[in-house]
Parts: C-alpha cells; sequence; structure tokens
C-alpha cells in the first residue's frame, strides 16, 4: 500500500514535468534559442512550442512590425473614409429621389436657373454700357473735375466686368451640378427597375 502511495506521489509529481512544453525560435541572425527564455529573446521572431520528443505542439506568431502596424492603421483610416464618403453618396441619392419626379424636371430646373442667370448677366452688360457711354461722354468733354468722374465710372464699370464674371462661373458650375444630377438620377432609376 505504501508503494501505491508512493508511485501515486511520483506520479502527480512527475505529471506536471511531462505536460511542460520547450519553446524554440531563430532571431533575426539565424541563432537558435530554447527553453523558456526563448520568447524574451525572439520577441520579434515566430516562437514554436515543442514537447520533450521534439514534436511541435504550438506556435506563435511574431508580433507585428511598426511598419506592419501603421500600414494596418493606415488600411483602417481608409475603411472609415470610404465609409463616409459611401454614406454621404447615398444620403445625396436619397435627396435626388426625393426631390426631382424625374429626370426631366432636373433639366427644367436647370434650365429655369441658367435663365435667371443669363438675364442677371444681360442686365448688368447693360448697366456697363450706359456706365462705359457716360465715361466716354465725361473724357470727351474735358470739363474740370471730370476726371474724379472717370474715375468713380471706372471703378462702377470694373466692379460689373467682376459680377458678370462671377455670373459665367456660377453659370458653369450650375450647368455642370445639374447635369451630374441628371445623370445619377438615370442610374439610379435605370437600376431600380
Amino acid at each position: 500500500m505504501n508503494r501505491l502511495i508512493v508511485l501515486l506521489a511520483a506520479f502527480f509529481f512527475l505529471l506536471p514535468v511531462a505536460a511542460q512544453s520547450i519553446k524554440k525560435c531563430q532571431d533575426a541572425d539565424g541563432k537558435w534559442f530554447y527553453g523558456d527564455h526563448a520568447a524574451s529573446q525572439c520577441e520579434r521572431s515566430r516562437i514554436t512550442e515543442i514537447d520533450e520528443q521534439g514534436a511541435t505542439i504550438g506556435e506563435t506568431d511574431a508580433p507585428p512590425t511598426q511598419e506592419e502596424l501603421d500600414a494596418k492603421q493606415r488600411a483602417q483610416e481608409q475603411m472609415v473614409e470610404q465609409a463616409v464618403v459611401k454614406a454621404n453618396q447615398r444620403r445625396l441619392d436619397q435627396r435626388l429621389l426625393i426631390t426631382y419626379d424625374n429626370p426631366d424636371s432636373i433639366v427644367r430646373t436647370r434650365d429655369a436657373l441658367l435663365a435667371a442667370i443669363d438675364s442677371a448677366i444681360e442686365a448688368d452688360q447693360v448697366l456697363k454700357e450706359h456706365l462705359d457711354a457716360e465715361l466716354d461722354k465725361i473724357e470727351a468733354s474735358g470739363e474740370a473735375g471730370a476726371s474724379d468722374q472717370a474715375e468713380s465710372l471706372r471703378s462702377q464699370i470694373a466692379a460689373f466686368d467682376d459680377a458678370i464674371q462671377e455670373r459665367l462661373t456660377q453659370r458653369e458650375l450650375v450647368r455642370k451640378k445639374y447635369d451630374t444630377d441628371h445623370r445619377r438620377y438615370l442610374e439610379l432609376t435605370q437600376n431600380s427597375q
């Protein structure tokens, strides 16, 4: 009986030793490390756990390098940016479909806005031509104090030139926006059919 107790005690005592694993890794210089200190010696390498017979029982991947961590961070940031862009596009698409009944209504809205801008440009040009004529009269008269009036008229004419340029730029932006909306509306409605 005592012998049985001693054998059982030895078995339980040796059991943890048999279940232990040995770690091995190879560092960047090709040097191999074994045992418990292998993990600390090869903290940037893949670690292989082997049993007493030399069979592989597990592997731990090397931790990511700073470059890998940076690349992962950039990839995550790009995914977030793409998600934001997609969400914004969905919102714009919904607004477009709610705002217009059909593609022709987009064209009518565009044409009405362009006509309003064209009318404003024409009005500015008429006023500018009137100021040009006044300037020509003042310069031809050669009266005293005419230079102050002429300078004031030149300033007003320059302001009308600037306003006309701004309206021409605005006209082009409106045309492009509504043409883009029209194409997108057609894409959305054709995809939904």
